[in-house]
């Protein structure tokens, strides 16, 4: 790819954050970190791109706040050809949508995904077939997420960046944290999260830390991501926790009288 058209490739990308964003605006720290910049090199490059889109009145930035001026029209989803179903995605994230009633799985090459997330219900493209016959296609709107909680490790990547490394059943892309929503995690937790925001396939999506599992490795953050990932409650309802502690954990004299102790024989 030409230098021209990498900028142009990033200008782009930069739009689109922005135009997705609530009001048309975003912290550039934001946008740095939902494109996993985390050098001065990097930092450098998307400042200039920033700037060129000031030049030329598409975006205004005030301080660090970028702002769209404006509207740019989206492209018209055409309505033929289109399935739905829910996607699976490889660790190299290439996409097999399954839809009920098809034969074949569909598969979607990893750049055609979009911003699908393992068993989303995805409305899907058809745009051609594999020499074997298997059918193609292209993600065009995600209908509904598959989960609403997702399991990983919280890593530290720069001075200011900070990602999750989702566990390979949640997600084959990682997540960008900002400050606001770390909610106490440190580097190497184990964590439970949900995903905030995600408006570009070319960016990372963003998450927000729920809850902390134990540090990454441990058993009980091994056994809490296990029950997590299957959504399994690894805690109960105040009232129930209250009822429990009322259940005497001694045995009382009278049921020794009733029962025959076994407890010092060999059973099997």
């Amino acid at each position: 790819m030409s230098r021209n058209s990498r900028e142009s490739s990033l200008e782009q990308i930069i739009i689109d954050l922005v135009k997705s964003s609530p009001n048309n605006s975003l912290q550039r720290d934001v946008i740095a970190n939902a494109l996993a910049i985390n050098s001065k090199k990097e930092y450098r490059k998307l400042d200039k791109a920033i700037g060129r889109l000031d030049k030329r009145g598409i975006l205004s930035k005030n301080g660090s706040q970028i702002q769209l001026r404006t509207s740019h029209s989206k492209l018209k989803k055409e309505n033929s050809n289109l399935v739905e179903g829910y996607i699976q995605l490889t660790p190299r994230g290439t996409g097999y949508v399954i839809v009920e009633g098809m034969e074949d799985d569909i598969m979607i090459p990893s750049n055609d995904t979009g911003l699908s997330l393992p068993n989303d219900i995805v409305s899907v493209k058809i745009t051609g077939k594999k020499g074997s016959g298997q059918p193609k296609g292209k993600i065009v709107e995600i209908l509904k997420r598959g989960k609403e909680f997702y399991v990983g490790t919280f890593k530290r990547t720069g001075d200011r960046t900070y990602i999750i490394e989702p566990d390979q059943k949640s997600a084959h892309i990682n997540f960008f944290v900002l400050k606001d929503n770390f909610n106490g995690a440190h580097n190497n937790d184990k964590v439970l999260f949900n995903l905030k925001n995600w408006t570009h396939p070319k960016a990372l999506p963003e998450a927000e830390v729920i809850s902390i599992l134990g540090k990454s490795g441990t058993n009980d953050a091994n056994i809490l991501s296990i029950l997590a990932e299957n959504e399994l409650k690894a805690d109960f309802d105040d009232e129930v926790e209250k009822f429990a502690d009322r259940i005497p954990v001694d045995i009382p004299e009278e049921e020794f009288k009733r029962r025959r102790d076994m407890r010092d024989e060999f059973v099997f």
